[in-house]
């Protein structure tokens, strides 16, 4: 069973049901989601951990916003391996992590 990717409800609430509100939040996210996960990859070309971590975190929470579960789960095992800077570990969270926010992307580009 697939888990759901967004929830609508959630963003709803947040947006206090102003449709308008709620379709700028989704295209703000999915810009967000893009330029963090660049971020990321850059602060792991350069082994900046505290960058990674900052990162990740942020995306954590903005995908929140939106109930974005499986990312939030994906940028909080980073965020928590980012404190140790093994590569070997992080590479295949980060692959995960760009499959979810992919996901999250599509789910959003679905409420536009």
């Amino acid at each position: 069973v697939e888990s759901q990717v967004i929830d609508v409800e959630v963003a709803n609430t947040i947006c206090g049901g102003d449709q308008g509100r709620l379709c700028l939040l989704a295209s703000t996210l999915s810009e967000e989601a893009s330029d963090l996960m660049d971020k990321i990859d850059q602060a792991i070309d350069c082994c900046d951990w505290d960058a990674l971590h900052r990162h990740a975190h942020t995306l954590k929470g903005s995908a929140a916003v939106f109930g974005g579960a499986d990312v939030v789960e994906a940028a909080r095992r980073l965020v928590v391996q980012s404190k140790d800077g093994d590569r070997e570990l992080i590479g295949p969270l980060v692959r995960r992590l760009r499959m979810e926010v992919t996901r999250l992307q599509d789910a959003l580009a679905a409420l536009l």
